[in-house]
């Protein structure tokens, strides 16, 4: 099935409210533009759970894609991007405490990621209340607020 079917299906749905993409990395870069152009456009569909793990996203098209959805969409409370290439969170993150204040739990796991105490204590200062679950490695076996 194509991704522009799906998308076309997102964009007239008002009762999904989970997206499972996971293990599909033939999707980065074609398809997935579909799906995140549906996601951000008002009114999006109420999706509350984006599974994105196992796509082999890279850092520049997890910022990409993160940099739109972030910014835009309202119902997206869990994202998962566990297992994918990503090690540097920083670029996305200033803008989910900036524009975002409805997701509350990131997957990261068994990615490259690397919380260090110091990115911990800004998290901490900058009231990141609202995510209440980072899920990461390094050592870390979650991040609770």
């Amino acid at each position: 099935m194509s991704l522009t079917i799906i998308a076309s299906a997102l964009a007239s749905n008002t009762h999904i409210t989970e997206l499972n993409l996971s293990y599909n990395p033939q999707l980065v870069g074609r398809g997935l533009d579909s799906i995140l152009s549906v996601l951000t456009t008002s009114p999006c569909p109420p999706i509350q759970t984006l599974n994105l793990s196992h796509m082999s996203l890279s850092n520049s098209e997890a910022t990409t894609l993160l940099t739109e959805l972030l910014s835009k969409n309202t119902t997206l409370t869990n994202l998962d991007l566990s297992g994918n290439s990503i090690s540097d969170i920083e670029p996305w993150i200033e803008l989910l405490l900036e524009k975002n204040n409805t997701l509350t739990a990131v997957n990261l796991s068994n990615s490259t990621v690397e919380l260090d105490e110091t990115l911990l204590a800004e998290l901490n200062v900058c009231n990141f209340t609202f995510l209440r679950r980072l899920v990461a490695v390094s050592g870390l076996s979650g991040f609770e607020v």
